[in-house]
């Protein structure tokens, strides 16, 4: 059977049957968009297969679908899924829906500097809307301990809205146009 290699838009969107993304995807070097939003199911995407789509421009995931990134460093699936570092080599990348469930585990090499629509999820926060028309970004059910300001600081210059829902340890937050800085209270 031959292969589309040309392929530029392949679309998974809540096809529940799909529990593992075949590595063959990463073999796709013309796709564009790739869109697996509302797959429920879907629990693997093997190592490197995002980092190889180098012409990709959009990444869809949501947050209805998979969430089990790895990171070196970080145990949940050793090794076998795909790691947010591989966001790094997506040199076209624009648009970007994503879930990130555990903060502790963002590289701090994580930078999208070319992002001009995302919807990034951060925690067990949860959106409400679709597809990316703006650049949002919400935190939700973690602690202000586990937020890394200088990873995403790139984003919120842009970021609108931002949601903070139920953020431990968070008092006050500060955004300029350069950067987030937080400020949480002490005991004495």
């Amino acid at each position: 059977m031959r292969k589309p290699q040309g392929l530029k838009i392949l679309g998974l969107m809540s096809c529940l049957s799909i529990e593992e993304l075949p590595d063959e995807i990463g073999e796709l070097k013309e796709l564009r968009l790739l869109d697996v939003t509302g797959c429920q199911r879907l629990r693997r995407i093997p190592v490197n297969l995002i980092g190889r789509l180098k012409k990709l421009e959009e990444l869809l995931i949501g947050q209805y679908s998979f969430q089990g990134w790895d990171v070196v460093g970080c145990d949940s699936t050793g090794g076998m899924n795909a790691n947010l570092t591989e966001l790094n080599s997506l040199s076209n990348l624009v648009v970007l829906s994503v879930k990130i469930p555990k903060l502790e585990c963002i590289p701090e090499d994580l930078v999208f500097p070319r992002l001009l629509k995302y919807e990034i999820i951060l925690g067990n926060g949860y959106s409400a809307k679709g597809y990316p028309t703006s650049t949002r970004l919400y935190l939700g059910d973690t602690s202000a301990t586990s937020l890394n300001a200088k990873t995403f600081e790139q984003l919120f210059p842009t970021v609108s809205p931002i949601a903070f829902m139920r953020v431990k340890g968070l008092k006050n937050i500060v955004l300029s146009s350069d950067q987030m800085t937080t400020v949480t209270s002490r005991r004495r």
